[in-house]
């Protein structure tokens, strides 16, 4: 379906460099305060996604919303049905396009939530969703960074789309990236607080209290994280060279 419109993932210098180029200029932009900001207000969506997400694969309901997150704590066999059956139905449309980038992403998701649904305890993945609101900013961007060089599913238009998005990801991870090198050298620099409520609500204030993390276990947990994904990225952007040139020298 529009196959003939498609912009191609294989080929073009500047598709292979688009990433780099990307990280690059996001990481001179998040160098000042008014990039920061715009990373921090960008990075917002994929924060409270973080924190949704793992409440949907430890079966949690969960709703993102705007510097802060509608959940339960209560674990909930309809709601891990009801998520079970969307990545297997997501999977099986891929599949059916012949996308194995975009059939391969809901099955580890499925295999994820089997996971923590039933091998690991209630406490435990109520750790990881808290975790994962500061780390979901460095995992969606980073996903997306990734995802740049695969396609999806025919209607999704991504060969267009991840255009679009390809800049505000560089620039949320690499101020996500920045403040997490800040704060491994300085804690003081973490987030401490919340954007709403009061400051004991705060995810690094939660992690310290309730789940005896130090300050500086989590700035260097986030960091590492954030070196984990741009490796990746890199690995990604280097298929994409590989591909590239397989595919003007076939």
């Amino acid at each position: 379906m529009l196959a003939h419109s498609r912009l191609s993932f294989d080929t073009g210098v500047a598709n292979v460099a688009a990433v780099p180029v990307a990280l690059l200029v996001g990481w001179l932009i998040s160098a000042g305060g008014f990039g920061r900001l715009l990373g921090s207000l960008m990075g917002m969506p994929f924060h409270e996604l973080g924190h949704a997400s793992v409440a949907w694969l430890s079966s949690r309901f969960a709703i993102p919303l705007p510097f802060f997150t509608i959940r339960y704590d209560e674990q909930s066999l309809f709601v891990g049905l009801v998520v079970g059956a969307f990545l297997a139905w997501s999977a099986y449309q891929a599949a059916r396009e012949g996308s194995r980038f975009a059939t391969a992403v809901p099955l580890v998701l499925l295999c994820v939530l089997l996971v923590l649904s039933l091998l690991v305890s209630a406490h435990r993945t109520l750790m990881w969703e808290i975790l994962s609101g500061a780390l979901g900013e460095l995992s969606f961007s980073g996903f997306l960074l990734i995802a740049f060089y695969f396609p999806m599913t025919d209607r999704s238009r991504w060969d267009f789309w991840r255009w679009v998005i390809l800049l505000p990801a560089a620039i949320v991870f690499t101020q996500a990236l920045r403040l997490w090198r800040r704060a491994s050298l300085d804690v003081s620099q973490m987030p401490w607080g919340s954007a709403i409520g009061s400051e004991s609500d705060g995810d690094m204030n939660r992690l310290v209290a309730q789940f005896d993390w130090q300050a500086s276990e989590l700035a260097g947990f986030y960091l590492r994280a954030g070196y984990v994904w741009l490796f990746v990225i890199g690995l990604a952007c280097v298929y994409a060279a590989w591909r590239h040139y397989r595919a003007v020298n076939r």
